[in-house]
């Protein structure tokens, strides 16, 4: 069965957000995750839509796109290695 894609996850663990920008506001806190310039971002759903989507389907860190067998595995691995 494949990983929800759903932009109100949190990319880095399993909690859900009401809302996209409480899901941004959550990772912020959390992980110190980043977005450099944001006011930029036309699709912001779009963007985290593909970052979920490298993490829980192609299982790649965002960071130093090394490649995982499962998406807990890139999951755990961006969270220890603070590549959030």
């Amino acid at each position: 069965e494949l990983p929800e894609i759903d932009p109100c996850k949190s990319l880095f663990d399993y909690h859900n957000s009401s809302t996209l920008e409480e899901n941004i506001q959550y990772m912020r806190q959390t992980y110190s995750f980043f977005i450099p310039d944001i006011e930029f971002i036309v699709d912001l759903e779009g963007l985290i839509g593909y970052c979920s989507e490298k993490i829980r389907l192609g299982r790649t860190c965002l960071y130093c796109q090394k490649m995982f067998a499962s998406h807990e595995g890139c999951m755990k691995h961006m969270r220890d290695k603070r590549h959030c």
